[in-house]
């Protein structure tokens, strides 16, 4: 439907617009024609906008033999039948092998390897949920479909800084996510508009998170530390969501890009002993003081840095 109708969508703009200052009561309704149209397009896209797959990387060996069994199946032979039959076979075997193998599987925290920003995945069992999408568009989703993870129990964004907040749109528009996780602070800001536009139009649930907030998640709970719902630090970074992941069989503390200032007010009101800690803003020499990395006493430190 989409050729069809913007192949009389376009030219009627474009005579709209010539006609918009020599016959303004044509072009006006014109104009209202083309209106209508639009929405009809919009209207049938729905179905395209509703189902929106999650695919994983197709394995090289899978492309080469659909690449042969298709060239063999061109020949002129008597096998040529049985060359279709295997092209078929791996062409269904491929996305059943993908779904049947998906899901997050053991317990894990593992930082993804954007090219830039953060990105970590914390998984148990049949729960996983993503703290920050890095800068790049799409390769934290491209990250997570590799390793068979298509749905989220949450997507946790920290601040709106561009290297953990750009892959988080992709993230929610690909993937079955339940919920999104932002500081409160955060829903009125303008960085995280198109994040939130994509949330409504997934049907994702927004929570809004500031201290002494819990979450449960299956498996895996949240407390959340820092930022306070009133008067949060007007540095965007001091901000940073700091929160307290609880596994079955250990803990995770998530830190964003919060400096020195901010860990010494957190020390003085929160108990923060955890098994991971995520080093803060990427183990810049700002964060990460003595005092608190005696208060989080971890056994891992991560530490996202490209």
């Amino acid at each position: 439907a989409a050729p069809v109708l913007l192949s009389v969508l376009i030219p009627m703009a474009v005579v709209t617009t010539a006609l918009a200052s020599t016959a303004p009561p044509l072009a006006a309704a014109l104009l209202g024609l083309i209106g209508h149209l639009d929405h009809l397009l919009w209207w049938l896209g729905g179905a395209g906008r509703a189902w929106n797959p999650a695919v994983a990387p197709v394995p090289v060996v899978a492309i080469g033999a659909l690449v042969f069994a298709g060239w063999v199946a061109m020949l002129r032979w008597r096998g040529a039948r049985w060359a279709v039959l295997a092209w078929a076979v791996v062409w269904l075997a491929v996305p059943t092998a993908q779904i049947v193998g998906s899901g997050p599987g053991p317990e894990r925290v593992e930082v993804l390897p954007v090219g830039d920003g953060t990105a970590i995945l914390v998984s148990s069992g049949a729960e996983a949920f993503l703290l920050d999408g890095g800068r790049s568009e799409h390769q934290a989703h491209s990250l997570l479909l590799a390793q068979g993870v298509r749905t989220l129990e949450a997507v946790v964004v920290s601040h709106g800084d561009a290297d953990h907040l750009g892959g988080v749109p992709s993230v929610l528009a690909r993937h079955r996510v339940r919920r999104l996780v932002i500081p409160q602070w955060m829903a009125s800001e303008p960085a995280a508009v198109p994040m939130l536009r994509v949330a409504r139009a997934r049907g994702v649930t927004v929570h809004h998170m500031a201290r002494g907030a819990h979450m449960d998640m299956g498996a895996i709970s949240m407390s959340c530390y820092w930022p306070p719902a009133t008067a949060p630090p007007e540095a965007e970074n001091d901000r940073s969501l700091v929160a307290r992941v609880d596994l079955p069989s250990g803990s995770l503390l998530v830190t964003g890009d919060i400096s020195v200032a901010a860990e010494r007010r957190i020390c003085r009101t929160a108990h923060l002993a955890t098994t991971v800690l995520i080093a803060p803003h990427h183990g810049s020499k700002t964060s990460s003081s003595a005092a608190f990395l005696d208060a989080t006493d971890p056994e891992v430190v991560l530490i996202p840095a490209g």
